[in-house]
């Protein structure tokens, strides 16, 4: 395959690079505060630790299926996903919740239940459309209900989704509107904006966490194996996609059969099975 000109910052190991190291606070901090701001809760003041499951020291990428992006500010703890499928979406954020719940609650003889984290878990899901509606983030917490009505939640955890297709949707272009919210600059910024170095520089004369981000993107661009990596990852997609679409075919082929074969019990004129099934059917 050719050079890559550009990798897409959601794409799992770009992403640890640019919001995973401590070079990274500054937009790590800022890309949270605007999605929490958005989902109604408290902004970090700060940012005490922050970690990426895999990534060594040095930058190094593992390969083991863990946490994106943890950060921590005092006894608040938010992971922040980039995701491509939204294949048993509700049980990863789940697992990735509780993970986090039980690794940073004190151990002891008796459970320190006053002491749980709170938790937030974000993701920014660059795949199939997950709600319906138009609006690209979603937030919610656990909630009861009683008597058939809804009992809404207020503690741990917050789960945010944002749905990058619904968003490049709705904002296609570098607007003024854009320009004007951090949210939807940063949203715009991951989504496209990445790929034109004009529109990163304005964007960054606005929001100057978003320098920090075009600096560890720069850096990580340099990286020749983060590149095979991508490439290998473009390789793999492709196929995985025609693998999809053969399969579909296939369902297309074995329903169309199944339709003549009733067509035909039924007495039914070879040339109106051939128009009702489209030709799927010998």
């Amino acid at each position: 395959m050719g050079k890559t000109k550009r990798i897409p910052p959601l794409f799992n190991d770009m992403f640890l690079r640019v919001f995973g190291t401590e070079g990274s606070k500054p937009a790590t901090l800022a890309l949270a505060n605007a999605i929490l701001r958005a989902a109604g809760a408290p902004e970090l003041e700060h940012i005490d630790e922050i970690s990426a499951d895999r990534t060594e020291p040095g930058g190094a990428v593992l390969k083991s299926p863990r946490l994106d992006v943890v950060i921590r500010c005092e006894s608040r703890l938010v992971d922040i996903e980039a995701q491509r499928r939204a294949v048993d979406i509700h049980n990863k954020l789940l697992f990735y919740a509780s993970k986090l719940i039980v690794a940073h609650t004190p151990k002891g003889g008796d459970p320190k239940f006053e002491r749980v984290p709170e938790v937030a878990v974000i993701t920014l899901l660059d795949g199939p459309t997950m709600f319906e509606g138009g609006q690209f983030l979603s937030a919610g917490r656990i909630h009861w209900e009683r008597e058939g009505a809804c009992i809404p939640g207020k503690g741990n955890p917050l789960f945010v989704v944002v749905e990058m297709g619904k968003f490049r949707r709705r904002y296609n272009r570098l607007t003024e509107e854009v320009l004007g919210d951090e949210l939807l600059s940063w949203l715009y910024l991951l989504g496209s904006g990445y790929a034109n170095e004009e529109e990163v520089c304005e964007m960054s004369e606005r929001f100057d966490a978003m320098a920090s981000f075009a600096r560890e993107y720069g850096y990580a661009l340099d990286d020749p194996e983060l590149e095979r990596d991508f490439d290998r990852w473009l390789d793999s997609e492709m196929e995985w996609n025609s693998g999809m679409h053969r399969a579909e075919e296939r369902g297309h082929e074995q329903a169309a059969r199944e339709i003549a074969a009733r067509l035909r019990e039924l007495g039914v004129d070879e040339a109106v099975v051939a128009l009702a099934t489209a030709g799927g059917a010998d």
